[in-house]
């Protein structure tokens, strides 16, 4: 699905990795792994429960899908790869869960025909867009969810000091594709180059901006951080 705006950005345009390649999507998840405990934890912390309408943008190979479809009462998967979706519908299927609705759409693109959601949740999925098409996905979110609903946005969100950049990106780089096989060094350069995480100020105003109230930050470190979000108050 692609938008007819001629203006607007094009979320399925892939970055650094061609995630439309069926063998991407293997190699992603061999090398990322499940950990479905971990999945399972945050879908406690969010409170899901049966009667919960949940979306997830960005649901990639399905980790939090199954998680989420235990606990509740109908899952919307969004992403923009087929070959992500077709990988988390086999996973799902073989689950055995049939409360799992996939979109093959994004952030700017996914159109809503539920009840509004309690709980939306996107992991590593919104610094593919700059920080102007952020506002908009946001603001969709927002129109997606019921009021008092709960985001959860964890990403790569930049906490140092601007000053410090060329040295903190080259140790994160350094420090993430030692320690960690997903990446190779050229790879993880490519993310950084090519995508559009943001520092922490920025996220913030944004996410206050169209009309949610942060509850609580983690800053797992000065690259990554998770948000926990309320709905206040309806945008137009």
């Amino acid at each position: 699905m692609i938008s007819p705006v001629p203006w607007e950005y094009n979320e399925f345009r892939h970055l650094a990795v061609d995630f439309n390649d069926p063998r991407q999507v293997e190699v992603y998840e061999i090398q990322q792994g499940t950990d479905l405990e971990a999945e399972q934890r945050l879908v406690r912390s969010l409170g899901i429960s049966a009667v919960d309408i949940v979306i997830e943008y960005g649901s990639g190979t399905g980790a939090f899908l199954l998680a989420a479809a235990a606990a509740c009462a109908r899952v919307h998967a969004v992403d923009v790869s087929r070959a992500m979706i077709d990988y988390a519908r086999r996973r799902v299927e073989e689950a055995g869960r049939t409360n799992v609705s996939f979109h093959h759409g994004g952030f700017l693109t996914y159109e809503h025909r539920d009840v509004p959601a309690r709980v939306v949740v996107t992991k590593f999925a919104l610094h593919h867009l700059p920080d102007f098409w952020k506002v908009a996905a946001l603001s969709k979110i927002n129109a997606c969810l019921q009021l008092g609903g709960l985001f959860f946005l964890e990403d790569v969100v930049f906490s140092f000091d601007p000053t410090s950049y060329p040295l903190e990106i080259q140790t994160w780089i350094d420090q993430t594709t030692s320690a960690d096989t997903s990446f190779s060094k050229h790879e993880f350069e490519g993310h950084v180059r090519d995508e559009f995480s943001t520092y922490s100020w920025i996220m913030e105003a944004i996410i206050e901006q169209t009309g949610f109230a942060i509850r609580k930050v983690d800053v797992r470190s000065s690259t990554i951080s998770s948000y926990l979000c309320e709905k206040v108050r309806s945008i137009k």
